[in-house]
């Protein structure tokens, strides 16, 4: 069964805090499905909620890094869609957290929280990307990876193949995207990178991960529209390319 499939079979849908950062970020692999979500219900198929702890966890880290302009895109998609409904987190909410958090070990108060705003919402199917979520038997788990497609079969090859360079630098576009690490360079700019998996190797630290991510999102949405009919690629493995 496709996602879409999945969330015709029901009337309202929350969603977590992955699936805004998904969508805003252009995510190279789980872009898509959120996407498929978020017009869900902004069609009217379904009802659209989520809660302010989604507000404070998606804005989290552009804060840290003082990019006001994302914070606001952040908030226009969260506090200013009409088929979008924000949920406070009222005391009843907060007691209903806290009996989850009892129920089932290890959970995260933010996602406690999320789930209790869902379920006294009344909504029928929580929308995620954690997998561990799928023990929560209170409320419908729908976790986004049970629909990626096997890599074969995926519409674009950007999303199977990890290595791509772009077509050579114009002049004056020299400069190193500031979004990546050194030796890392912006396909967006005219410049290759290496393979998606050394840059968010386990190594580094969770901020420059998310930087990586939001950048490369961003690039390989780009080269994807202009990229040569199948021109193939090859990257330096090492820093500099």
């Amino acid at each position: 069964m496709s996602l879409s499939e999945e969330i015709s079979r029901v009337g309202s849908l929350f969603i977590d805090t992955s699936i805004a950062i998904y969508l805003l970020e252009a995510h190279p692999e789980f872009g898509s499905l959120a996407k498929q979500v978020v017009e869900a219900y902004q069609s009217g198929s379904v009802s659209g909620y989520t809660s302010v702890v989604t507000v404070t966890e998606t804005i989290a880290k552009p804060a840290a890094l003082g990019d006001e302009a994302y914070i606001q895109r952040c908030l226009k998609f969260l506090e200013e869609d009409p088929t979008l409904t924000l949920v406070e987190i009222t005391p009843l909410v907060a007691e209903r957290a806290g009996r989850l958090r009892g129920k089932y070990r290890k959970l995260r108060t933010a996602d406690a929280m999320q789930l209790a705003a869902a379920i006294l919402a009344g909504t029928e199917a929580f929308v995620t990307n954690d997998v561990g979520l799928k023990r929560v038997d209170e409320i419908r788990i729908i976790v986004l990876r049970d629909y990626l497609c096997a890599p074969s079969s995926r519409a674009s090859p950007l999303w199977t193949r990890r290595q791509h360079v772009a077509p050579a630098a114009s002049p004056g576009n020299s400069g190193h995207c500031p979004a990546l690490p050194l030796g890392a360079r912006c396909l967006s700019r005219g410049y290759c990178i290496p393979p998606i998996t050394h840059l968010t190797n386990c190594n580094a630290s969770s901020m420059m991960r998310w930087r990586v991510r939001r950048c490369l999102g961003r690039c390989l949405e780009a080269w994807d529209a202009h990229k040569p009919c199948g021109q193939e690629l090859q990257v330096p493995r090492g820093g500099r390319g």
